[in-house]
């Protein structure tokens, strides 16, 4: 129940008693469960009648909360209370007439904290109007003013922090106030404001809001608080001014401002829209600092004046666009740039000349203008560039760059760590002091009186030009701009003090260096990084004479490779460069470097010595760094051959024997005619080894080999060689035919490959084939057997340098070999069916390289080299006993045979000739690991025959000396007939 508070009235209660009573009359509240949504149906309230003008309306909870006015409607105000739903009041006008709700006494009072809403519209020629007349409040109202619509506020009323909303055709009117005008809590929409000469306050709510009708009045202004950011897009044409109190504006059109001043307190903003470039011609006034920005892309111009208000005003430009300024400003609490870039155009000015100016980041452009600033120019960062800035005061800079004149009787001081780039023209007549941080002269540094390298480095590709220059202790000079070739000129005198640091770069043509008029005296240098790659570097020119010289050189990234010294004469300094390879401290093997890194190190200094120069890389390596371009790898392929062609010619020599004891013990079993029994046991068939075979038909006999194995050579500390391994795979066929009972003749295909390896130095493979015939001959207890073979090779080497650059070549090569062997076998009559022969034998091998060059198949090439054709021989002796022990069995014989013997290689030699491919005539030798000359060789052999003519063996093969261990295995089948 809602009550008020009305007159009283009293009643006389019969006889028995007298008694007053206050009677507190119903005050109109809208029902629970009203009959519609119209706001002027009596059967809506709970008294029955429609709210007076006098009467405050009260609303609670409803399940009707969208109310209609849709004809004139006064009360005194509108009460919500707690508990009571989010109202919504449609003041609309229709063809029927206008609608009005006027609230005209305390105003709206909000309870429910949900905000009530009004939604003011009408039709052509009817308006829908809601009014706040005498003292009401708009409270916390959200009033959205549509087409045809009006929202007023008159008299003494007031916005509350009221959200007003005007969209197109609707306005908001404040212009009947007879106070000076009011607050809101925002403003927004395409509507219109008109606020006569009244001042519109928005803001309160702290909320980013957009107007981008037209806010109109002769004499009005506005003012923004709070916050939030107030985006104005319209047309304005309110004339008088714009306070920004707080928060931001942001402008959307030329004349958002209206014509009057824009005021702008300290630490508000004014920006602009990322839609177009704007102008604004209004009159600015800063108290403390405002701040300005422009969006990315964009150039906004600021055409008015900008003054101090309250206080020195300060512009902070915080970018990140363009911003022009336009007019002779007058500020005098100085610039400062952010980021982006501040422009000044025509008459634009920096503010009063007693002013400063700040560049933190970004570009401060003078726009071709001169401009005084003698409250100090400060450059912690960005570009100052395209005009002329004097300051009777010192330029201090941090960092960034300066294309543009520096002027005035003032000087420069730099200080941090940062970089700052005079790129301009510096023509201020005070000293120059650099106290930290790079220094770093493209242009000109013509009018200082000095020049005091206190502490960090000086360099450039300008010209400096004071009476002297002084470098002092622990401070760097750095000329050009830090690529080899470039220079600064100094057109007085340079003078290094002790500990001083003269730093160039170099590349294979040129070293950067300085160039000075006066006299210089220098007593230390250093140098640093870069290509450098000549025999001769011009690192100082001084028309005035060389003073002294540098007391050390301190080379900076300079590969292990280089040694450098400096030279002078009368008016300059040398850096002269050097090849030397040699470690401080020299491995065991003496002279710093083994035979094979000395060839690789001669051929480059001499390269470097013939034509001045060498790729930097090359001055890189160290000793290990030598071996590993050697291309060792390369000298692998030969032993691998030999080791091939070695084990084919034997393993024919071993067919051509048919039996290691001698054709005839085999002869009479292996030729027997076709399903005979032997007239005698097996085991007898050697009780006439020493009779001449029978005289037989010539026989055939087929065989089939599968032969491998391996070698390891170990390398040699002094010559540079690596241990080094090699692989051998492959299966041979044959056939052969007894010409006579004495004499056997065959030939033998064989198809395989090998493999080798360097140790970290790279791997090889081949695919082989060989062919080749062999003869043997039996006279008596002697027998005499010779082979011929011949090899072809389909190589392929793969090294890495330094993990990075694959190296891969591939070429054929072509191999011979050659084996005579002799052999008496003696019987051991202690022993039954043993025997020991003696042998003698005679090998060669020749191998036929041709010449070959490696591709890269990833990364660099500057390593790759080129093979020069090579032939070698070996000839190989060997002096040793067999033995044997056959034991014969009702099916065939059982053969044990055994080898020890001593092998002398005559040519162990396994060198190659290499040139660098990046360095035309950069040849040189490298050895490859080297079998010992002398060698023990060990066998084992096991053969079955049948008496069908099958015979299988299996043969176990051992070469061992110093330096090498080698294993290898045959096994074979064989068939007679």
């Amino acid at each position: 129940m809602w009550l008020s508070t009305n007159p009283t009235a009293s009643f006389n209660w019969n006889d028995v008693a007298t008694a007053t009573r206050t009677v507190v009359s119903v005050a109109p509240g809208w029902l629970a469960t009203p009959t519609n949504s119209d706001l002027n149906t009596a059967a809506n309230w709970t008294v029955g009648s429609v709210p007076l003008a006098t009467e405050v309306a009260r609303f609670g909870a409803s399940t009707a909360t969208a109310i209609d006015i849709t004809q004139s409607t006064q009360v005194a105000g509108l009460s919500f209370l707690s508990g009571a739903p989010g109202y919504i009041f449609n003041v609309t006008a229709n063809s029927g007439g206008a609608a009005s709700l006027v609230i005209s006494g305390t105003g709206i009072d909000d309870q429910s904290g949900n905000r009530p809403s009004f939604m003011v519209s009408g039709v052509t020629g009817n308006l829908g109007t809601l009014q706040f007349a005498n003292s009401a409040t708009a409270g916390d109202a959200v009033i959205t003013t549509g087409a045809f619509g009006v929202t007023r506020f008159t008299d003494t009323s007031s916005g509350g922090t009221a959200q007003l909303v005007t969209n197109l055709g609707g306005s908001v009117d404040i212009s009947g106030l007879t106070s000076s005008g009011i607050s809101v809590g925002s403003i927004a929409g395409a509507g219109n404001f008109v606020l006569g000469s009244k001042t519109l306050t928005a803001g309160l709510s702290n909320t980013d809001t957009e107007v981008s009708g037209v806010i109109s009045g002769a004499g009005g202004s506005l003012t923004k608080v709070g916050s939030g950011a107030l985006i104005l897009s319209g047309n304005n044409t309110y004339s008088g001014g714009t306070q920004l109190n707080a928060g931001s504006l942001v402008i959307a059109n030329n004349n958002a401002l209206g014509s009057g001043t824009l005021n702008m307190a300290n630490g508000t903003s004014l920006s602009f829209a990322n839609a177009a470039d704007f102008a604004i011609g209004n009159a600015i006034q800063l108290t403390g600092s405002g701040h300005f920005a422009a969006p990315a892309g964009t150039t906004q111009t600021i055409q008015g004046a900008i003054s101090d208000g309250g206080s020195a005003g300060t512009v902070v430009f915080d970018g990140v666009g363009t911003m022009v300024l336009a007019a002779a400003n007058a500020y005098t609490g100085g610039t400062v740039v952010n980021a982006g870039t501040l422009r000044l155009s025509g008459s634009g000015t920096l503010g009063a000349a007693s002013g400063s100016t700040t560049v933190a980041g970004g570009i401060l452009d003078l726009g071709g203008t001169t401009q005084t600033q003698n409250g100090g120019v400060f450059l912690t960062g960005g570009a100052v560039r395209n005009g002329v800035i004097a300051s009777n005061t010192d330029f201090v800079v941090q960092s960034g760059i300066a294309n543009l004149d520096l002027s005035g009787a003032g000087g420069l001081t730099k200080t941090g760590s940062g970089t700052f780039v005079l790129a301009g023209t510096a023509g201020y007549t005070g000293a120059t002091n650099i106290n930290g941080g790079v220094f770093q002269v493209d242009g000109a540094l013509t009018g200082t009186s000095a020049v005091n390298l206190n502490s960090g480095m000086i360099t450039g590709t300008g010209t400096i030009d004071p009476l002297t220059v002084s470098i002092n202790s622990g401070t760097v000079l750095a000329p050009g701009n830090g690529t080899a070739g470039s220079s600064m000129a100094i057109a007085g005198n340079l003078a290094f003090q002790s500990g001083a640091i003269y730093l160039i770069q170099l590349n294979p043509t040129a070293s950067s260096f300085a160039s000075i008029s006066g006299t210089m005296t220098a007593v230390e240098a250093i140098f640093a990084a870069g290509s450098y790659v000549a025999k001769r570097y011009t690192i100082l020119t001084a028309g005035g004479g060389v003073s002294g010289t540098f007391a050390s050189l301190a080379n900076t990234n300079l590969p292990a490779g280089f040694k450098s010294a400096l030279s002078y004469d009368a008016n300059a300094a040398y850096l002269d460069l050097s090849l030397d390879f040699v470690p401080a401290s020299a491995p065991n093997y003496g002279g710093g470097l083994s035979a094979n890194q000395r060839n690789v190190a001669n051929a480059l200094t001499r390269f470097f010595d013939t034509t001045g120069s060498i790729p930097l890389v090359f001055g890189t390596l160290s000793p290990s760094g030598l071996t590993q371009v050697s291309g060792e790898l390369a000298s692998a392929p030969q032993q691998a051959t030999f080791n091939a062609m070695g084990q084919f010619v034997s393993l024919l020599g071993d067919h051509g024997q048919a039996g290691r004891d001698g054709v005839g013990e085999v002869a009479p079993l292996a030729y027997a005619e076709a399903g005979r029994t032997p007239s005698r046991p097996a085991g007898n068939a050697f009780a006439s080894m020493s009779r001449q075979p029978e005289s037989l038909e010539p026989r055939w006999s087929v065989w089939i080999d599968g032969f491998g194995g391996s070698q390891s050579t170990d390398g040699s500390a002094g010559a540079g060689s690596t241990h080094s391994t090699s692989r051998i795979y492959g299966t041979a066929v044959g056939a052969d035919y007894l010409l006579t009972p004495a004499t056997v003749a065959g030939f033998a295909l064989a198809g395989g490959g090998t493999g080798f390896s360097v140790n970290a130095l790279g791997t090889g493979r081949s695919d082989l084939f060989q062919a080749g015939a062999y003869v043997r001959h039996v006279q008596g207890p002697a027998y005499l057997s010779a082979a011929l073979a011949y090899g072809w090779q389909d190589v392929t080497t793969d090294r890495t340098i330094a993990g990075v650059d694959r190296l891969k070549a591939s070429f054929k090569a072509n191999a011979y070999s050659g084996r005579v062997e002799a052999d008496y076998r003696l019987s051991v009559p202690l022993i039954r069916n043993f025997s020991l022969t003696p042998y003698a034998a005679g090998q060669a091998a020749h191998l036929d390289l041709p010449e070959y060059a490696e591709q890269s198949v990833a990364g660099a090439s500057v390593f790759a080299l080129s093979y020069s054709a090579k032939r070698v021989t070996d000839y190989r002796a060997e002096i040793g006993l067999r033995t044997g022990l056959s034991l014969g069995d009702k099916d065939g014989v059982l053969n044990w045979r055994g080898r020890i013997a001593w092998a002398h290689d005559f040519n162990s030699d396994h060198s190659i000739a290499a040139t660098f491919q990046s360095l035309p005539g950069a040849s040189f030798t490298v050895s490859g690991a080297q079998p010992a000359p002398d060698a023990a060789l060990t066998t084992l052999s096991l053969e079955r025959h049948w008496s069908d003519g099958w015979s299988a063996a299996a043969t176990l093969d051992g070469e061992f000396s110093s330096t090498t261990r080698s294993y290898s295995g045959r096994a074979s089948m064989r068939y007679v007939w």
